[in-house]
């Protein structure tokens, strides 16, 4: 069971939304990504995960290896129930106004709140903050990503009417790029939002 959830989550890149260079790139962005935005109150959820600490290069090099940590753990307290576990990847932190050795990344599922969380050393919980999220529904490609968060805080919320809600976004992986042959990935981008205030 575990090295099929594994293999499962294991295809998906992780975002390249933080890094420096797509950031710069902002301001002459054409947005070649567009996707569907919806706006969702999200209940509080419980979370299980392994948290990396360091640049996003060490994280896609340690990437693998966290992912099987996260699921061996959750299968030994049986925490993995299935169509009810959210797979999801939280930044912690602003890359702009970061130390970029001491970004914060947290690969999570979530768990149903009457099942129990023991944190083991390794395992952490913690609570998803409810709220008012932008939710971005994207089919993309691997190097589609940035592209991706790029459109929902350049292009989607400079018009939108909202500001960002001080919280932290994350992503929600919905399929297995592998099952198609390009290689497509069904992810959902949220990002905590409040309506502007004048």
């Amino acid at each position: 069971m575990i090295k099929d959830q594994a293999d499962w989550f294991g295809p998906f890149l992780l975002s390249e939304y933080n890094k420096r260079a797509a950031k710069k790139e902002w301001s002459e962005q054409r947005f070649s990504v567009t996707g569907q935005i919806t706006i969702e109150k999200l209940s509080e959820k419980q979370i299980a995960y392994v948290r990396h600490t360091g640049t996003y290069e060490s994280l896609a090099v340690e990437y693998p290896y966290l992912i099987q940590i996260l699921f061996q753990h959750a299968n030994k307290q049986n925490l993995l129930i299935e169509d009810q576990n959210m797979v999801l990847a939280i930044y912690h932190d602003n890359p702009e106004f970061s130390d970029e050795e001491q970004f914060r990344t947290s690969l999570c599922i979530s768990v149903p709140d009457e099942i129990t969380i023991h944190e083991d050393g390794i395992l952490g919980k913690m609570t998803l903050e409810g709220g008012l999220y932008a939710v971005g529904h994207f089919s993309i490609r691997p190097e589609q990503f940035a592209d991706a968060w790029n459109y929902m805080y350049q292009e989607w919320l400079t018009g939108s009417g909202y500001v960002p809600r001080n919280s932290y976004p994350f992503e929600s992986y919905i399929n297995n790029p592998n099952d198609n042959p390009e290689h497509i990935s069904e992810v959902d981008i949220y990002v905590p939002i409040e309506p502007i205030h004048f």
